[in-house]
């Protein structure tokens, strides 16, 4: 009887040590996968800032007067 004991206590730790391993490995992969999301995230959000500000940069009054100046006969009357 005690033969038996042994061996599901065995099995049992075996049993545990496989799940947390696993847990761990889960973890780990969805930390990996949250972080390349927030990263990807950061340099989203840094090239549409760049964007905006070339987008302001040509919408400037100072440049739409720059460029009218520079080429007068494009402009559509």
């Amino acid at each position: 009887m005690i033969h038996f004991r042994i061996i599901f206590i065995i099995l049992i730790l075996t049993f545990f040590l496989i799940f947390t391993v696993q847990i761990r490995a889960v973890n780990n992969y969805n930390f990996y996968q949250l972080r390349t999301a927030l990263v990807e995230n950061a340099k989203l959000k840094q090239g549409l800032y760049h964007k905006r500000i070339k987008l302001e940069n040509l919408t400037s009054t100072s440049s739409v007067s720059a460029q009218m100046q520079n080429e007068p006969e494009k402009i559509v009357k």
